[in-house]
């Protein structure tokens, strides 16, 4: 019910601003603004992490932000290696996590919004597909490019 309300709240325009936090890598602040703020269904294209340069900058144990509002929402390669977790974004053309990744106390997943991922501050970031390996977070580059909010302790 949380993930509905907090849904709504964001999809009827509230103040989820990319431009006003900065992001990271080399991201456009317009796409983020229309994909992370002003959508619930439409993604980044497939491979748009390989244009921003992502897969060369993430490093093993790297923290992922929310874009608008800074919270940390998933860490790279938790329970496998950094090959793996760059293996799995190459076959399926977008960043992906799985459950040990995932920072659970901000992130929601909207089951009756066909599985959307969002953050705990509303914030659109993708879709959990479920595969064989379990839960696959699916998510959108420029919506996981943020800043910290603030100096954040390690996680």
């Amino acid at each position: 019910m949380l993930g509905v309300l907090i849904a709504a709240v964001v999809y009827a325009g509230s103040a989820c601003k990319i431009e006003e936090r900065g992001l990271v890598m080399d991201v456009d602040v317009d796409v983020a603004q229309k994909i992370c703020c002003e959508n619930r269904r439409y993604a980044e294209r497939r491979g748009y992490h390989k244009v921003a340069g992502f897969d060369t900058l993430v490093t093993d144990g790297q923290v992922f932000y929310d874009s608008a509002c800074g919270v940390p929402v998933f860490k790279a390669a938790v329970g496998r290696t950094l090959a793996e977790w760059r293996d799995e974004m190459a076959a399926h053309g977008w960043p992906s996590f799985r459950d040990a990744e995932l920072i659970s106390e901000n992130v929601v997943i909207n089951e009756d919004l066909h599985n959307e991922v969002a953050s705990s501050c509303g914030t659109h970031l993708g879709h959990n597909i479920p595969d064989e390996k379990g839960n696959r977070y699916c998510i959108n580059l420029v919506c996981m490019a943020g800043k910290p909010a603030q100096e954040e302790p390690e996680l």
